[in-house]
């Protein structure tokens, strides 16, 4: 979708305004205004021209707050549309052109000026967002040093247990070796010798002869 463009001028107000009223009682601003002209010479030198005029006109209440605020001299920007109208000069009609504006303001690129934008209209709603905003950066905050602390604990944890690792075998060994030495010595019980059993003597008689 193309960017909506309008006609524009860029320049300073070259009379003082003036605020009347039409026939119908609608306020009008109306404003001669100086166009700056440049070209470049054969030699490529920048040179100004005469300034272009044109006539600047409002309605309604626009007209009312451009005269409020404008001044002769004043370096505008203006966007609006060509009009023409038809004019008696010296007994005679002639067509004029003007520029009808639909909205001005000052030119910021050579304009000093402060904005005054009124009295906050939502004063409650701004605070309450305020302090949720700073209560959510405060418990961040919070959440983001709980995290350093804990991670920095378990950090300064991990070589300890290691070394209590390390150091529980060897003072195991000391204990173990104390209560080896304390326990008795368990011999097994003497058993009786066993004799072999004695069979009676067996006499042989000599057979007689």
């Amino acid at each position: 979708m193309p960017v909506p463009t309008g006609p524009g001028i860029s320049g300073f107000i070259k009379s003082r305004p003036q605020l009347s009223m039409t026939v119908n009682n609608d306020p009008r601003f109306s404003a001669w205004v100086g166009i700056p002209q440049t070209q470049i010479d054969e030699n490529g030198v920048l040179q100004e021209l005469e300034p272009l005029e044109t006539r600047m006109v409002m309605f309604g209440a626009s007209a009312q707050r451009a005269h409020e605020k404008f001044r002769k001299g004043d370096d505008i920007v203006a966007f609006g549309a060509n009009k023409e109208y038809t004019a008696t000069r010296d007994g005679q009609q002639v067509t004029e052109e003007y520029f009808l504006a639909s909205h001005i303001g000052h030119d910021n690129n050579v304009t000093t000026y402060t904005v005054h934008r009124g009295p906050d209209r939502y004063p409650a709603e701004r605070d309450g967002m305020q302090r949720e905003a700073a209560r959510q950066d405060a418990a961040a905050r919070e959440k983001a040093q709980q995290q350093a602390t804990g991670q920095q604990s378990v950090g300064q944890q991990a070589p300890a247990q290691q070394q209590l690792g390390q150091q529980a075998p060897a003072q195991a060994a000391p204990a173990q070796q104390a209560q080896a030495q304390q326990q008795p010595a368990q011999t097994a019980p003497a058993q009786p010798a066993q004799q072999a059993p004695q069979q009676p003597a067996q006499q042989q008689a000599a057979p007689e002869q």
